[in-house]
């Protein structure tokens, strides 16, 4: 059985010509035709078929090669130099005798680029260039990480999965380049901070969003919908305070009514139109930091705030003066 605790990634010339069977099998397919026709059989077969093989020998070269030609050289510009050494806990980088440790605890996120235009592998796979895909991984430091099918023309899926062991996302290019290229850092849009023992959420808006239940365990990727909500739920084994991290661009409306919360940060929530957090722990400064926390652009946006603790001595005037409307009512006598 093989070890999927180590791996080492480089570029060598057995890994390029794999890449590059497709392109191989079509040079010999062509060579061979263009040998089986003498110079006599042109001249007898008329100007008909020597321009429909020219034609096709022009579209193929100007177009499958070409494109080929320009991801296996982008790939190799990417990579050259470089060696990955992948490990239980680390990603090792040695580029020109600089070695680079990288603890795996520090990856913000990972994008997987392949080469489909949806992200069904099993469609759409009459692209020559189908086998040509790249990993882009974002460190906390900001830096970013590489890792093309040069590398390991195998599949870089079975890296994901079997050596890195990290959620990621796939994202569809219908020509898979890595030039202009910008890393995608997802930003935790809210972090709620609890301490209880069981936690129970809703969510409402578009796309994608990645869950952090802070205990462990691995991140949670789930879809919400535009119109519908989408519940959340975790039970600890233990009750300490933990901080739930919420990671999406298009989150619209968030609901964590009596989850015990302490404090809650929206500062990167910017589609954020609804917000629901009565009955909590929440204190008048932890209110106040809400607050300040919470976008100011021109929509139609509500925040709740009932029975908190700290509800009667807030101040709401810092979000109405964001353009929030503000609920926060007490049942304290």
């Amino acid at each position: 059985m093989r070890d999927y605790t180590n791996i080492t990634l480089k570029i060598t010339l057995f890994n390029q010509i794999r890449s590059l069977l497709w392109v191989i099998f079509m040079i010999v397919l062509l060579i061979f035709f263009a040998k089986s026709w003498t110079v006599v059989d042109f001249l007898n077969r008329g100007y008909g078929e020597l321009l429909l093989f020219l034609l096709f020998a022009v579209v193929f070269f100007s177009n499958f090669m070409f494109s080929i030609l320009f991801l296996h050289i982008d790939y190799f510009i990417k990579n050259r130099n470089e060696e990955y050494e992948i490990r239980d806990k680390t990603i090792i980088k040695r580029k020109n005798g600089i070695e680079t440790w990288y603890d795996k605890n520090d990856i913000v996120n990972i994008i997987f680029y392949v080469p489909e235009r949806r992200l069904d592998v099993r469609t759409h796979r009459g692209f020559p260039w189908k086998n040509y895909n790249f990993v882009e991984i974002v460190m906390k430091s900001g830096e970013v990480l590489y890792l093309t099918s040069l590398l390991y023309p195998s599949g870089l899926e079975k890296i994901l999965k079997n050596y890195i062991d990290k959620d990621y996302w796939q994202e569809a290019r219908w020509f898979p380049t890595t030039l202009g290229c910008s890393p995608k850092t997802a930003q935790v849009a809210m972090i709620l901070t609890t301490n209880a023992g069981k936690v129970n959420f809703y969510l409402k808006g578009l796309g994608n969003v990645k869950i952090d239940w802070d205990d462990g365990t691995k991140i949670e990727k789930r879809k919400i919908v535009e119109h519908e909500e989408t519940v959340f739920k975790r039970e600890y084994c233990d009750i300490k305070t933990r901080k739930i991290a919420i990671t999406g661009e298009n989150i619209t409306c968030l609901d964590c009514n009596r989850t015990k919360l302490t404090a809650l940060d929206a500062n990167n929530c910017k589609a954020l139109e609804m917000l629901f957090c009565n009955g909590n722990q929440l204190t008048a400064e932890a209110i106040n930091n809400l607050f300040i926390t919470l976008h100011d652009k021109d929509l139609k946006k509500s925040v709740h705030v009932c029975n908190n603790p700290g509800t009667a001595d807030s101040d709401t005037n810092i979000a109405e003066a964001k353009g929030w409307e503000v609920t926060a009512l007490s049942l304290r006598r």
